[in-house]
């Protein structure tokens, strides 16, 4: 199942810093637009081995003028996007440092979940170098946050291995899989207090609590072997752990920082409209704020909602499609970024939140358009849950044919703009679905002819799912 995250306004992905590194230069740059990827070589220029490197891919797009899902594209169809990457994202042709002299081919996905744009341009700024000799130079804070992250991450993943040793004491697999499962929840008191509200450390207890709630679900509805899924689990756990370790290595932790402390920055009113989806602490990231925000109503938050009135802008991060129990847990805290901020802006408002039967705390009217809309995600997938059961019997050599005319359906769905019946909410509910699916269907048709029938299982099942909740 998939955490939806829907940004009404137009982010980039990260502020540019001025501060840049010249020890690399780029040749060969490519673009492909119907991969949507850029593909570049870096060499290092520099008289000094370099151990890794962070760039900014900033790449020049063009939205069509409707766009499927109804959206508006910005004025004249073109924007750019800034995306954040590491010398990680290339490929290591030999080990080691980037000796003087020497190349490496870089490859980065641009798509960023936007189908209806066309990539037209990119360009590549090396923001910040980390040398094989320990010196670093360009956005030197850059650096500091990087190497602070993942040791973070590698505490924090070496930590809940140790509480998984621990569940596994638990006298049945299953039981065992329930302990680790409270313990990852947001209630469990024995959790370190630097761990608790951290950004790194919250996306690693996110994922482990979102893993081994699938594998339960896996057990108790197909009759999964617990005791295999106890063993994938392990696996799974150990792979994370290689994985922080060797992201540790690339950008290794210091005792003295490379860059100077960071100075306070002004903080952005904000005004909480619920009564127990309780901020916790925020936090000034240049022109962004990091809110960090705590669940302390006795039932699951699926939905809710931050924005700025005055400024027409709204952000949500929902989870209403996906099983009970990995919505936002009573005691759970989440982080949402906002930004750009500017001092002369009106008030961030935490506007909502919404429980798992629709029921929501906060501001009436958000409340309601966002049940609006999340009835229009049911309807459509109402609408679509038969057409696709109708492909899943077909002869695997016929069903390609088929995805492919159901997704030509989809896209000659006539326009409900004039619906008396639904409100504008409503539709845009519909839309989104409909672009959601186009999208399944076509990661389903990149599958070899062996596979579909198994992923269009997956999107039924999916769908049935959530209707019957």
């Amino acid at each position: 199942m998939k955490i939806a995250a829907l940004i009404l306004s137009l982010l980039p992905f990260l502020s540019l810093n001025a501060q840049d590194s010249t020890a690399l230069v780029v040749q060969n740059l490519k673009i492909d637009a119907q991969k949507v990827t850029v593909d570049f070589d870096v060499v290092n220029q520099s008289t000094r081995p370099i151990r890794a490197w962070m760039m900014t891919v900033t790449t020049k797009k063009k939205k069509l003028l409707p766009t499927s899902s109804g959206e508006i594209a910005p004025p004249g169809g073109f924007w750019t996007a800034n995306l954040l990457t590491t010398s990680e994202s290339c490929r290591e042709e030999t080990t080691g440092s980037l000796a003087p002299g020497q190349s490496r081919h870089c490859s980065n996905h641009v798509e960023f979940g936007e189908p209806d744009a066309t990539l037209l341009d990119a360009s590549v700024r090396f923001t910040a170098v980390l040398f094989e000799d320990g010196t670093a130079e360009g956005d030197l804070k850059l650096i500091d946050s990087a190497i602070r992250k993942r040791q973070t991450s590698f505490r924090s993943v070496r930590y809940w291995q140790e509480r998984f040793q621990e569940a596994c004491k638990a006298p049945t697999p299953m039981d065992q899989l329930k302990t680790f499962e409270k313990m990852l929840s947001g209630s469990d008191p024995s959790v370190p207090q630097d761990m608790l509200y951290d950004s790194s450390a919250m996306v690693v207890r996110k994922s482990l609590q979102f893993q081994v709630s699938s594998l339960i679900q896996q057990v108790g509805t197909r009759g999964v072997d617990a005791g295999g899924m106890i063993q994938k689990l392990d696996g799974m756990i150990q792979q994370q752990v290689r994985q922080a370790t060797e992201s540790s290595r690339a950008f290794p932790p210091r005792d003295i920082p490379y860059g100077p402390a960071d100075t306070a920055a002004a903080i952005q009113p904000i005004v909480n409209r619920t009564s127990s989806f309780h901020l916790i602490k925020t936090e000034q990231m240049d022109n962004q704020l990091r809110l960090v925000l705590r669940n302390d109503y006795d039932k699951e938050v699926v939905q809710y909602a931050i924005g700025q009135k005055g400024e027409g802008r709204m952000g949500t991060m929902s989870t209403r499609d996906s099983p009970i129990g990995q919505g936002i847990a009573p005691g759970e805290v989440v982080d949402f970024t906002w930004g750009p901020v500017r001092n002369e802006d009106p008030p961030i408002e935490i506007l909502c939140v919404i429980f798992r039967d629709g029921a929501g705390d906060g501001d009436p009217r958000t409340i309601r358009d966002l049940n609006e809309e999340w009835a229009g995600h049911l309807a459509e997938k109402t609408r679509a849950l038969p057409l696709l059961q109708a492909i899943a019997p077909l002869p695997e050599k016929e069903m390609g044919a088929a995805i492919d005319q159901l997704m030509a359906d989809l896209q000659k769905r006539p326009s409900e703009e004039n619906d008396p019946d639904h409100s504008a909410r409503f539709i845009t509910g519909m839309k989104q679905e409909r672009q959601v699916l186009a999208q399944d269907l076509q990661r389903v048709r990149e599958q070899k002819d062996s596979r579909y029938k198994t992923e269009l299982t997956r999107i039924i099942e999916h769908y049935q799912a959530v209707s019957q909740r």
